[in-house]
Order: structure tokens, then C-alpha cells, then sequence
């Protein structure tokens, strides 16, 4: 590690990953793109693996949701990229993507949160923009 200007700088894998100040994020886990995944046991198998190696050097985990918001809140702009993606012309002919409380918008059980586990609901898929 070095210090430039008061910033510290990791500069080794050992001071980047120390548990002070790392957080292990879990992106988008949601039962609709877990079960599409082609290789979804293999993807389950190593994501436990690492989310129970950082919960034993307590490392907090940070899980994000795709959560959308309702379709009167969202752009107008984003609506229309959308109903062009689908290929509808009519705001009413997008299929619901996401909706909170249904199964396939639920973190996957085989690596669901635990208590103290941070579930961050962003309205975007990125979760560096657009998410509070």
C-alpha cells in the first residue's frame, strides 16, 4: 500500500481483498436469471463457495435485485427503448420483467441472504448507474 495525497493505494492482491474494507457483491442471484444460466449448477456450486468463504473472514456480503419501478415512474424514454427491444408498439404490450414478490424476482434459495446481509433493490441492470 502506498499513500499519494492522503488516498491510500492497494497496491497488493492482500491489501485490495482485506476484510476492513471489502465487501463481497452477489449481482442479480434472482430465480429468472439463475435458471436460464446454462451452467447453473456449476454457477450455484462456486457462488456458495464464496459467499460461505467471505461470511468465515466476515467480509459483509452485499446482494443486489433487479427491482423496477412501476411503468408509470419509469422514463419515457426508457420505455420506448424497451417497446423497442420487445418489438411492441404499445407501452401495455411490455411484458413485466421482474415484478417484486414473484418467484422468478426472488434471490435463488440455494444462496439466499442471511441475516446481516445487505440486499441492495436497484432499478437498472447496472448497479453503478442509476442505483442510489
Amino acid at each position: 500500500m502506498t499513500i499519494r495525497k492522503g488516498a491510500k493505494i492497494f497496491t497488493g492482491l492482500k491489501d485490495i481483498v482485506d476484510p476492513v474494507h471489502t465487501a463481497l457483491v452477489v449481482w442479480d442471484v434472482q430465480n429468472m436469471l439463475v435458471d436460464s444460466s446454462f451452467n447453473q449448477e456449476t454457477f450455484l456450486i462456486n457462488t456458495k463457495r464464496l459467499i460461505d468463504k467471505a461470511r468465515s473472514h466476515q467480509i459483509p456480503i452485499i446482494y443486489t435485485k433487479i427491482t423496477p419501478l412501476p411503468r408509470e415512474y419509469e422514463s419515457p424514454f426508457r420505455t420506448y427503448m424497451m417497446m423497442k427491444r420487445v418489438g411492441v408498439d404499445d407501452p401495455d404490450k411490455l411484458p413485466q420483467f421482474m415484478v417484486p414478490g414473484a418467484p422468478e424476482a426472488e434471490i435463488h434459495k440455494d444462496i439466499f441472504p442471511q441475516d446481516g446481509d445487505i440486499v441492495l433493490d436497484k432499478h437498472t441492470p447496472s448497479i453503478f448507474i442509476g442505483t442510489h
